[in-house]
């Protein structure tokens, strides 16, 4: 039978920490929320044999490609059904890394949940932030930001333009606090109709991403539902964001 109220998570497994810090972390967050369907998960490049190894749960995520295409994916219970799990390139050249390298632009994770949910894990450039109605920051990170929003409004208007749902959007907390919390949402299936789900870290201080290519702009010129979860550091934030008929 197909589940028509999936209950996710978005969490932010931030780079370079130990295994057993990631592991313990990880189990505790599942064992806290039982009703957890999947997870949209970001910075996973030197997690993929914790994930790959979590029991009752199936990992997706890219391994092959260059530097930066593995960061993201999505960890679903194995009762759940998960199938088209594709790369969806955001567009952009890439930027210089603070060590030197270079970063592809950004790479988000496709996914279908239950035959009626596609969902795309992303996490848009670090080092971008918003001011007087503007995105700021290294010309590198802004250019391929700009980039990444265009195409996400273009891929939604191409793509679903006939879809009779709304398409529901989620913005985890920003990089400023002292921690990454998880955060819980659920998704509801109105009828038989589809929906597309873009979710993960969008790297912006919440309340400060209003005017040209933001989280707000997005959302109205491509006619998605924008879910904003509170922000309070160190606390399980949930919002309920229906898929609606237009």
């Amino acid at each position: 039978m197909t589940i028509d109220r999936l209950r996710l998570g978005t969490w932010n497994m931030l780079r370079d920490r130990e295994d057993g810090q990631v592991r313990g972390q990880l189990e505790q967050l599942l064992t806290d929320n039982p009703g957890l369907h999947a997870l949209a998960l970001q910075e996973v490049r030197d997690y993929h044999d914790v994930l790959r190894k979590v029991d009752g749960w199936n990992w997706y995520g890219l391994t092959d490609g260059p530097r930066g295409s593995d960061q993201n994916g999505w960890l679903v219970r194995e009762d759940v059904q998960a199938d088209r799990v594709t790369p969806m390139d955001l567009g952009g050249d890439g930027w210089t890394t603070v060590t030197g390298h270079h970063h592809v632009g950004a790479i988000a994770v496709g996914i279908r949940l239950e035959t009626w949910l596609h969902g795309k894990s992303l996490h848009l450039p670090v080092s971008v932030d918003w001011r007087h109605g503007r995105p700021v920051g290294p010309p590198e990170r802004v250019d391929d930001y700009v980039t990444n929003m265009r195409h996400l409004m273009r891929y939604r208007l191409q793509h679903h333009p006939d879809a009779q749902s709304s398409l529901t959007m989620v913005r985890q907390r920003d990089r400023y606090g002292s921690d990454h919390p998880l955060v819980v949402f659920t998704v509801t299936r109105i009828g038989d109709q589809h929906g597309l789900l873009y979710v993960g870290d969008w790297n912006c201080r919440p309340g400060r991403d209003e005017g040209r290519f933001s989280v707000s702009w997005l959302g109205m010129h491509a006619r998605m539902a924008v879910g904003k979860p509170p922000n309070a550091v160190g606390r399980l934030s949930g919002i309920d964001l229906p898929v609606l008929a237009r």
